[in-house]
């Protein structure tokens, strides 16, 4: 199942981090320069169309976390 936040809950985040940052930080550059819809049209047809087991964590704050893992140098791994 595909599970999404809402406009809302979105425009939310996005101040929430705005105020966290610096209005030229790179995480701030990208938000304006990507198109976060499109991720979640090429990512819906690899889940469930149907109502059915528990719905999934947002696909786009797992992307979302990959990208400040990258801006930010922080390793999930150590070794």
């Amino acid at each position: 199942m595909f599970f999404m936040h809402s406009r809302q809950e979105t425009g939310k985040n996005h101040q929430f981090y705005r105020f966290m940052y610096e209005s030229g930080h790179p995480l701030i550059q990208l938000d304006k320069l990507i198109d976060w819809q499109w991720i979640y049209q090429k990512l819906l047809p690899y889940y469930s169309p149907t109502k059915t087991g528990r719905p999934t964590v947002d696909p786009l704050f797992l992307i979302k976390i990959l990208v400040i893992q990258g801006l930010e140098g922080l390793c999930s791994v150590h070794l």
